[in-house]
């Protein structure tokens, strides 16, 4: 819904690479729920668009995202590949190779998989990103029938899911808060409304 409104409010202010921006951002955010029927509407507004972005690592790792979820990982590779030769940032190449190493992990190529796990072990405090990459990486030493290495792996992504498990946890709680907050913003409102208008009463 905020991406949805922000595109409307950038289209009407006339910032055409803003408002493809929050196109992007709508479109991942359907893929995520995969409603594929607005994506594809969405995404002939982005072909049609005057700013020629399609060409860029945003629209590039959002095409991958959309076919991945749609488990056609060929063309998910084609396009996370064409992203990692552009992408810099030790960030977005980190949430990018997360993607492409699930990708070689469904195709059963696994060898091809673990290059990209080392960099997320070596590059990445994403506990989401250490937790796949150790599973790669077992199934790695597995294969080697590397027990020690195993056993490793295995103790760090558990230490990794802890870490998780503990983040869920103060998001669930903070949660429950913003809840109670925006049920009640002002819950103290009562007390002092009575005050104004005892005071109110008293000066009359």
């Amino acid at each position: 819904i905020f991406y949805e409104r922000a595109s409307e409010k950038f289209k009407e202010g006339g910032d055409e690479w803003r408002y493809a921006q929050s196109i992007l951002s709508t479109i991942q955010s359907y893929i995520y729920l995969q409603s594929f029927s607005k994506v594809d509407s969405l995404l002939e507004i982005i072909h049609l668009h005057p700013i020629d972005i399609t060409h860029s690592s945003r629209y590039n790792e959002t095409m991958g995202l959309y076919h991945y979820t749609l488990q056609q990982y060929d063309s998910a590779l084609v396009y996370f590949r064409y992203c990692e030769k552009t992408m810099q940032k030790n960030t977005n190449r980190c949430h990018l190779f997360l993607y492409i190493m699930r990708t070689y992990l469904n195709k059963e190529q696994l060898s091809k998989a673990v290059p990209y796990a080392q960099f997320l072990v070596d590059n990445s405090d994403n506990t989401n990103h250490l937790i796949n990459a150790y599973y790669c990486l077992m199934k790695d030493a597995e294969e080697q029938n590397n027990i020690e290495l195993l056993s490793t792996y295995a103790h760090k992504r558990a230490d990794a899911q802890k870490m998780f498990r503990d983040m869920i946890k103060n998001y669930t709680s903070a949660m429950s808060y913003l809840v109670k907050y925006v049920s009640n913003p002002n819950p103290l409102r009562w007390f002092w409304t009575t005050l104004l208008g005892v005071t109110l009463l008293c000066i009359i």
